[in-house]
């Protein structure tokens, strides 16, 4: 029982916790915490190499995390609220 239960967590948790995991790496912004983000979600990231549709899936939720003015430090502009900027290839 508790097995299923703990899998069930890890089933679901794991692609819950990109977003915040997304946000968290944003704001840190040291090389060591991105090496980490991406060991830690390289199964995820292969996923979504073979499958548009859960890419699409990933930066539609990523997106919701998306912080206005980390996002205006990180690539040095002042975009406008509300902008979106779209990703290569999509």
């Amino acid at each position: 029982m508790w097995t299923a239960v703990a899998l069930v967590a890890v089933l679901v948790g794991y692609p819950l916790s990109i977003g915040p995991a997304h946000c968290l790496v944003c704001n840190a912004n040291t090389a060591w915490v991105w090496k980490a983000a991406d060991v830690v979600y390289s199964p995820l990231a292969c996923i979504c190499d073979r499958s548009e549709t859960a890419t699409r899936a990933v930066f539609w939720y990523d997106s919701f995390w998306d912080d206005y003015q980390v996002r205006r430090r990180f690539y040095g502009v002042d975009l406008p609220p509300g902008f979106k900027l779209e990703s290569m290839g999509m």
